[in-house]
């Protein structure tokens, strides 16, 4: 290896004519051709290429003759090429230079703009707002007494939170991993399958090997799992494995396998008030106003409309709150305006001429300070004048900038925001709420509540055929003998949903509802039927009991011969029909199931101290008595 004359690099002795005519480049070619190769090819493409200009102007004496010595061929080609170059040195950056000049002050750093501030605006105000700590929960009073005890403890059991959306437990559950420090993992039933709940329980057992820690499994919407799915976690949960943080909205007793809530505790939250939501919307819009260009100020009505549609979801209050805000009108408030004094021009000059005066003073003359206070009070009592000059100065005002803020009103709210969803599922358990409450409003005889959840479930869209199958029920079940009427009613009501239909069949439903509340009621026939399935239950020996022979059908020559239906006394043949016969099996001729009275016989306490005449106990108990 050989250095070039003109780079200075390291260059093959072969390669070092090519390297000089090719111009110095960086890199060689990786396969080299021979020196009688590139001179062939040289040749070539010269007769039918123009030849290219060479990089280098200068001549460059690539050999040396015989007689000329080595040395003597080096200072020819030095004095040719000039100077060498320098080679490449690494640039490490220069060292910084010491200025012995007084450093500058650093400049301000500039006031944050709504630029810096627009990352979190994309942030849903939801999640921007979520609370952090146990004391930021509004609401739920009884259960942060429950979680602030395990907290205390320092041990987080497996727990499975269940309530409606919107109160709060996937940020309790991100709450409790935060202050035990365990390792949180979350997972949400409708995105998640059972390999990556495997996958998270083999990685709890590495964490625990390694680091000594445990890992809390949350699972949002676990009822998605099927209960295949959900015998997964039986054996994480039972050794220990895994902390499981469950998340529901459906009742767990029906959809969650009851080994896996018999190994974890059911917590049930609850709505939120509409005094909570209204402390979370308030707070929020505090938080809110921190990072926004305009300050948002919305009146107290809006906030209790927010609050009312919220129907105690946290969540849909706060998209709510964002919608409005995103709805506001900037407005401009004009401050009150500020007074001053002003003094009159001639004042101000002889005050200018003063000051001048003084100025060129202190500059040759130094006063001490109690020179200077008695120089002032002789000034004051030569120039009485001085006074007057003051009392005729004018009074000027100013105005200072008006304040721009954001605001809407109820009415314009109203325009934009409707509710948007109630709380209402046609196969869960708000379904069969509504629905309870509408029935017992009916046996109560309140007519008021009746239409309530009647509007209620028609509302939030039940089915009407639904609701005229319940009354008809009702009109056996409730009202029974007290008014046969009611059962075609109510038939009739039901068929008159089939052909008209809704919306015009509401009033339909609405006259039979508020007629069975109003009607007597009457129990018997419900009770006594309901002690015969309870008998034909639990006394198998009922179930099993012959039916007495006089009383069983002889359609055939044979079973005449044998005595069925012989004794048997046909009512209508004696005088009011009345018999001396026993129709109940033998052994049992002695039991009855027919109830004495319509309604029962208790008094409620609350009631106790009025007076009940026969016309009232009539009227509280049915109307009827029996």
């Amino acid at each position: 290896m050989v250095s070039c004359p003109v780079c200075g690099k390291s260059v093959d002795l072969a390669r070092v004519n090519a390297h000089l005519d090719e111009g110095c480049p960086d890199e060689a070619p990786e396969n080299t051709p021979s020196k009688s190769f590139l001179k062939r090819e040289r040749r070539d493409k010269s007769e039918f290429e123009t030849p290219k200009k060479k990089p280098c102007s200068k001549t460059v004496f690539s050999r040396r003759s015989p007689s000329e010595s080595e040395s003597d061929f080096t200072q020819r080609q030095r004095m040719t090429l000039g100077p060498k170059p320098e080679g490449r040195k690494l640039d490490f950056g220069a060292p910084a230079s010491v200025d012995p000049s007084p450093a500058a002050p650093p400049t301000p750093a500039a006031p944050k703009s709504a630029a810096t501030k627009e990352p979190a605006r994309h942030t849903p105000l939801p999640e921007l707002c979520r609370p952090q700590t146990l004391d930021d929960i509004s609401g739920q009073k009884e259960l942060m007494a429950v979680l602030r005890r395990f907290v205390a403890y320092g041990r987080i059991p497996s727990i499975i939170f269940w309530g409606p959306p919107g109160v709060g437990k996937t940020t309790l559950a991100r709450i409790l991993a935060k202050t035990s420090g365990n390792r949180f993992v979350e997972l949400s039933a409708t995105q998640n399958n059972v390999a990556d709940v495997k996958k998270v329980i083999d990685q709890a057992n590495n964490e625990w090997k390694l680091l000594k820690r445990g890992t809390i499994l949350f699972i949002d919407e676990l009822h998605r799992f099927s209960k295949a799915q959900q015998d997964v976690l039986l054996p994480a949960v039972e050794k220990g494995d895994i902390t499981l943080i469950g998340a529901t909205t459906e009742n767990p007793s029906f959809r969650l396998v009851g080994a896996l809530t018999s190994r974890c505790r059911v917590l049930t939250l609850k709505k939120l008030s509409m005094k909570d939501i209204k402390e979370v919307v308030e707070r929020s819009l505090v938080k809110y106003n921190d990072t926004a260009e305009h300050e948002v100020i919305l009146p107290t009505e809006v906030i209790d409309y927010i609050a009312g549609i919220a129907d105690g979801d946290v969540r849909s209050a706060l998209n709510i709150l964002e919608l409005v805000v995103s709805v506001c009108d900037i407005v401009e408030e004009q401050p009150e305006k500020a007074v001053e004094e002003e003094k009159p021009e001639e004042t101000k000059d002889t005050t200018t001429e003063a000051c001048a005066a003084n100025d060129t003073t202190d500059a040759t003359n130094e006063a001490t300070p109690d020179d200077s206070a008695i120089l002032s009070d002789s000034e004051a009592a030569e120039n009485p004048a001085s006074s007057s000059q003051d009392a005729s100065s004018q009074l000027t005002v100013t105005a200072s900038p008006p304040k721009r803020y954001r605001t809407t009103t109820l009415r314009e709210i109203k325009n934009v925001i409707r509710r948007t969803h109630v709380l209402y599922d046609k196969n869960g358990d708000n379904h069969y709420d509504a629905i309870s409450a509408f029935h017992k409003s009916i046996r109560g005889s309140d007519p008021d509540a009746t239409l309530f959840y009647l509007g209620k479930m028609l509302k939030s869209g039940e089915d009407p055929l639904y609701i005229a199958r319940r009354m008809v029920r009702i009109a056996s079940e409730d009202i029974g003998l007290a008014d046969d009427s009611l059962l075609p009613l109510c038939t009739a009501a039901y068929t008159g949903i089939q052909q008209v239909g809704m919306p015009e069949g509401d009033c339909i439903l609405a006259h039979a509802a508020v007629k069975l509340a109003l009607a007597d009621k009457s129990v018997k026939v419900y009770k006594a039927w309901g002690m015969v399935k309870e008998a034909l239950s639990d006394e198998h020996g009922l179930l099993a009991a012959e039916i007495p022979i006089h009383l069983r059908n002889a359609p055939t020559k044979l079973m005449k011969e044998l005595g069925y239906g012989k004794e048997y006394k046909y009512n209508p043949r004696f005088l009011g029909g009345k018999v001396k016969q026993d129709y109940m099996p033998e052994g049992y001729e002695n039991v009855k199931f027919m109830p004495e009275r319509h309604l029962g016989t208790e008094i409620d306490p609350e009631l106790e101290g009025e007076i009940i005449d026969e016309e009232t106990e009539a009227e509280y108990y049915g109307g009827v008595m029996i």
